[in-house]
């Protein structure tokens, strides 16, 4: 829960921030926010697409590694964000997907482990990205999954736990994923949850510790699911409220 609040305590950080002048004049004119350990990205419903807080492996995406307590434009045409620790990927709306930040594990998805300070594209026809700590997951908009990055407890989901620097396929007819530390969650379209990765604190919820390389089917008929640290949390077609992994810091 303290990395949930200092992600939330980054968004706020970041929309408060934005010049008064701008806050005062377009109101209600923000589409979407995303926070990593200590930066924040807001994209307006102009496309525009805004970043502010620690840069030092430039994550904020405006060729530098300078701190910004004020806002930068970085990207236009974006309409969808999500933050790992120290990188980032946005979706444009030409559904073509850029990355930049830190890179040590493979995370952008280009094929290196270099850092980037300014956007690179990555990935065309995706629908929807997650990030976390190392890796990144992303669904295209035929429903198949990618996986990219860190993998040392298989989080990739791809039978191995070999760093990937370049995204490859996991799963067909996904339409939700969430990423955690070390593990990954996606739903299915006809609402499955599957869980793979790091398993220590039962945050797969299969009903062991035991981590998991490829994708392992833990419930059925799952309507939303999100993931922390050490734990895992989904939202059942009928509405019921569910948690597995660690309870630490009051999370669950």
């Amino acid at each position: 829960m303290k990395y949930f609040y200092s992600q939330i305590l980054a968004c706020i950080v970041l929309i408060l921030a934005l010049p008064p002048m701008v806050v005062s004049a377009q109101r209600g004119s923000y589409a979407h926010v995303a926070a990593g350990s200590s930066h924040g990205m807001v994209i307006k419903k102009d496309g525009m697409l805004w970043a502010s807080g620690n840069n030092k492996w430039g994550q904020l995406g405006d060729g530098t590694i300078a701190e910004r307590h004020i806002p930068v434009k970085v990207l236009s045409n974006v309409k969808s964000v999500a933050c790992g620790r120290w990188h980032t990927m946005a979706i444009l709306s030409d559904c073509s997907l850029y990355a930049w930040g830190n890179n040590g594990g493979g995370q952008l998805g280009d094929g290196t482990d270099t850092d980037r300070l300014t956007p690179v594209k990555v990935f065309s026809n995706v629908k929807l990205v997650a990030s976390s700590f190392f890796h990144t997951m992303a669904i295209l908009n035929d429903g198949s999954l990618y996986a990219w990055g860190q993998n040392g407890e298989g989080q990739l989901g791809d039978g191995t736990t070999t760093e990937r620097q370049s995204p490859v396929k996991v799963l067909y007819n996904v339409k939700a994923v969430a990423c955690g530390a070390g593990h990954t969650m996606a739903i299915l379209n006809d609402g499955s949850l599957y869980a793979w990765g790091w398993n220590g604190n039962g945050q797969l919820g299969d009903n062991t510790t035991t981590d998991r390389l490829r994708p392992v089917k833990t419930e059925d008929n799952v309507a939303e699911v999100t993931c922390g640290y050490l734990f895992t949390a989904y939202i059942t077609e009928s509405g019921d409220f569910k948690t597995v992994g660690e309870i630490f810091w009051g999370e669950q």
